[in-house]
């Protein structure tokens, strides 16, 4: 796994870069909905319960964020993680 930061004007970046086995591009859109899991993961509740991902898109969408699933060139799947950066309040 990489992590990766890129600072913008006014938001800053963070992705997430997995060269696994990656997610069905069916599946990509779907990734942030509650309780959903892929197929192979569906038939076992050991490897999620299916809430994480939508979790994290409540936060960060509470934080004026953006969260997106995408493939990883090459296999696997990068989450990116959009946040704007907070102006200094003056004193």
């Amino acid at each position: 796994m990489e992590i990766v930061l890129h600072r913008h004007t006014s938001s800053v970046a963070i992705a997430c870069i997995d060269h696994g086995a990656g997610v069905p591009t069916e599946s990509l859109g779907k990734l942030f909905d509650t309780f959903y899991r892929t197929d192979k993961a569906r038939t076992d509740v050991t490897k999620g319960s299916g809430l994480g991902l939508a979790i994290a898109k409540q936060i960060i969408t509470t934080l004026v964020g953006t969260i997106v699933a995408a493939e990883t060139p090459g296999g696997g799947l990068t989450i990116t993680i959009t946040l704007p950066i907070a102006k200094e309040e003056a004193k």
